[in-house]
């Protein structure tokens, strides 16, 4: 019971939309007050996705959180994205509070034009 609680306070955090547009890079202080799921979002808006998909898409990404706050992507549940995806977010630091180390979460990512 505990865990299905934990999960859905963890989904519903993380639940959100990426809306492709140009948004200015975000500096290092400002990540400490962002949720985790507004980092994430952060990280994906740079992504050109209309150049290798075919919009709008939904992508469940799996990833963790290791040691030192980084996000390692376990993987996609799109071949076309997969890398790129991985190559814009393994290895970027973020603030964490309520993501444990270790955990795979997954998350739907709904990309719109």
């Amino acid at each position: 019971y505990f865990i299905m609680k934990s999960l859905k306070f963890v989904f519903t955090k993380i639940m959100f939309v990426i809306l492709i547009s140009t948004s200015p890079g975000i500096s290092g202080d400002i990540l400490k007050y962002m949720s985790e799921a507004e980092q994430i979002q952060s990280i994906l808006r740079k992504i050109d996705f209309e150049r290798f998909a075919e919009l709008p898409a939904t992508v469940k990404v799996s990833f963790m959180i290791n040691g030192k706050n980084e996000l390692i992507v376990v993987n996609t549940n799109n071949k076309n994205l997969d890398g790129m995806i991985k190559s814009a977010m393994n290895y970027k630091q973020i603030a964490v509070t309520d993501l444990e180390y270790g955990k795979i979460y997954t998350i739907p990512v709904k990309i719109e034009k």
